[in-house]
């Protein structure tokens, strides 16, 4: 199957199924336009690189192409009804599962909608897709701060604290309705590292200052 443009960029071998390329292709169209924060790369690598965890973890299909679909309704014009349409119903709960509720206006209300719907009425496949993408986004987190310091945190709405917060709060809620679940292990972990790397240096920063 033809690779768009920005997967062709990506570490992709021709070993997905023709499903999750199809979804992959239908992702990196829908985010064409946009860029990560930091790194200044084509949006499509984060949904990747989610995509790469959750392989890691199950071979079903569709919650592999929720995986790398996870972003489209929250971030691009692509609709629930879109990707009823072109992959069903059950690769659409998947994404609602981990989609914010853009009706909510007010962001912490928000987030705290998001998790009561992880937590309670979402498919456990969301919360495999969740994880993974709460372990990328960690990842990145740290990798960056390695690299720029606290002046990443200019890019965000959110302070470090708040961050950790959001973080450890899906962790529990994967402890919670997948615990066997080998992302819990890494996501604890990069928790852990954010802690220790991220927000011990912002507070020595701040007690220096």
């Amino acid at each position: 199957m033809a690779k768009h443009d920005h997967l062709s960029e990506l570490p992709i071998t021709e070993r997905y199924p023709d499903g999750v390329w199809r979804a992959a292709n239908y992702a990196a169209t829908a985010h064409e336009t946009q860029i990560r924060k930091l790194s200044g790369n084509h949006f499509i690598e984060h949904p990747f690189e989610v995509l790469e965890l959750v392989r890691g973890v199950t071979d079903d299909i569709p919650t592999q192409q929720a995986a790398i679909l996870h972003d489209t309704v929250e971030d691009t014009t692509v609709s629930f009804e879109d990707l009823r349409r072109e992959f069903g119903d059950e690769v659409a709960l998947i994404v609602w599962g981990v989609t914010k509720d853009d009706t909510i206006k007010d962001k912490r209300e928000q987030k705290s909608a998001y998790l009561h719907r992880l937590r309670f009425e979402a498919p456990e496949a969301s919360v495999t897709v969740a994880l993974a993408d709460k372990l990328h986004n960690l990842t990145d987190l740290v990798e960056n701060h390695a690299l720029i310091g606290d002046e990443m945190w200019r890019h965000f709405s959110s302070p470090p604290e708040r961050q950790l917060e959001w973080f450890r709060a899906v962790l529990e809620i994967g402890k919670a309705r997948a615990p066997d679940s080998l992302l819990l292990v890494a996501l604890e972990s990069q928790i852990e590292a954010f802690r220790t790397a991220v927000l011990g240096a912002s507070a020595c920063g701040r007690l220096a200052g």
